[in-house]
Parts: structure tokens; sequence; C-alpha cells
């Protein structure tokens, strides 16, 4: 298994770090998400086939999260993960089954974190 635990906005924690959001502009966003493809087509050459990567940020941002796993999927020979009955007491989360997680302060009693697991497909 690999773990990606890439650079974002930290959008997701800032009840922690209030200054993230005069930090953050809209810009940053488009950047760091456009940095996160730059690594996560790096670290996937890591990736035994068959095993797995997993891509985390503490962000809520729909670029950085959603939108970079699907690109991933679209780009390199990886699949979803079905995580359901790993992270409870999550287990009610649609998503589990397409392998990605993501979380809301308020929502669940926790920062905002976004989680995808993609399993590398094995050769024909």
């Amino acid at each position: 298994m690999v773990l990606a635990d890439l650079p974002c906005s930290g959008l997701g924690v800032t009840g922690k770090k209030p200054d993230i959001k005069a930090r953050i502009r809209p810009e940053d966003i488009g950047e760091l998400a456009a940095l996160q493809r730059e690594i996560l087509s790096v670290v996937r050459q890591y990736v035994k086939p068959g095993g797995t990567l997993v891509y985390s940020t503490c962000t809520v941002t729909k670029e950085e999260n959603e939108d970079n796993r699907d690109w991933f999927l679209r780009e390199f020979p990886f699949e979803p993960a079905d995580i359901r009955g790993r992270l409870e007491p999550f287990g009610g989360e649609q998503s589990l089954a397409e392998g990605y997680l993501q979380l809301f302060p308020g929502r669940y009693p926790c920062d905002g974190f976004f989680l995808a697991v993609m399993r590398r497909k094995t050769e024909a």
C-alpha cells in the first residue's frame, strides 16, 4: 500500500486554524489540485499490480478531492476499492462502495477530511 497524504488548501481544518481562510485565494485551489495531480502521477508508479493507493487531504474542496480522484481513475489503470465495513462509524456513507469518503465538520465530530482508496489493476 502507498499512502499519499498530499499538500492541500487545508480548508477542512479551519476550525483549528482560522487563518487559513484569510490566506487561501480561489486560484490557490486550482494550483494545489494541479500539484496533487503531479504527485499522484509519480506515486502511482510505486503501487504494485493488485496493490492499493490511499489518497488523502485535509480539505473539503471538490477540485482537490473528488475531481482529482475521478481524473486519476480515468488516466491510470486503477479502480476504486470498496471500503465498506472498514471505516466505522461512517458505514452509512454510500461513497464507501466507490472507494472514497468526504468528511465535513458538523456532520461528524471531526475536521474536514478526504480519503480515496484505489487498487491498481493487474495485468491481463
